[in-house]
């Protein structure tokens, strides 16, 4: 036997409620009920039949919504190790820009350095003290340009993207999320 649909027992309803009336008609016509007791019978017999169309709708809405747990049950299931891989980019991310910033900070030291040990020797070597300097200011200078776009744009567009992807509770470490926006 076949499990009772929603539908099927929809026609079923309405077949019963085409039924009822022919039957109550035949009552009318033969004498048997009178005009206002088939009425009031139409009546009840209408409310339970609406009563059992809203039954229907309750059921098909319960199904419908344990399928859509199912669904986000099976979808949880499917993007869980994709949040586990951005939580593992996002502290990637935060060594990146660690490593960028200590990749600064001896870039800048270096420079002073580098100027306090070319002045020495271009002054003993009589080069033009100029031209050396801007060469080693532009070298640092482009570190320090490639560091800031690491840091200005690569990085927040990463926790962006991951932010948009992510299903859990963000671990951005909070001088990165002060310090990018």
């Amino acid at each position: 036997m076949r499990s009772v649909t929603p539908r099927r027992l929809g026609v079923m309803i309405a077949a019963l409620g085409v039924a009822g009336c022919l039957v109550l008609l035949a009552l009318i016509v033969t004498g048997a009920l009178g005009a206002a007791t088939a009425l009031q019978l139409v009546l009840a017999f209408a409310a339970l039949g609406l009563l059992a169309l809203n039954l229907l709708s309750l059921r098909r809405a319960d199904g419908k919504v344990l399928r859509l747990d199912r669904k986000v049950a099976a979808l949880g299931e499917r993007f869980e190790p994709a949040s586990a891989d951005i939580r593992g980019l996002r502290s990637d991310l935060a060594r990146l820009t660690a490593a960028v910033d200590r990749l600064e900070k001896s870039v800048r030291q270096v420079e002073s350095r580098t100027a306090a040990s070319a002045t020495s020797v271009l002054a003993a070597l009589g080069e033009d003290r100029i031209e050396a300097m801007s060469r080693s200011s532009a070298h640092a200078d482009l570190l320090l340009e490639i560091g800031s776009e690491i840091r200005e744009r690569v990085a927040p567009a990463i926790y962006q993207l991951s932010s948009e992807l992510d299903l859990g509770p963000d671990p951005e470490p909070a001088g990165l999320r002060e310090r990018h926006g």
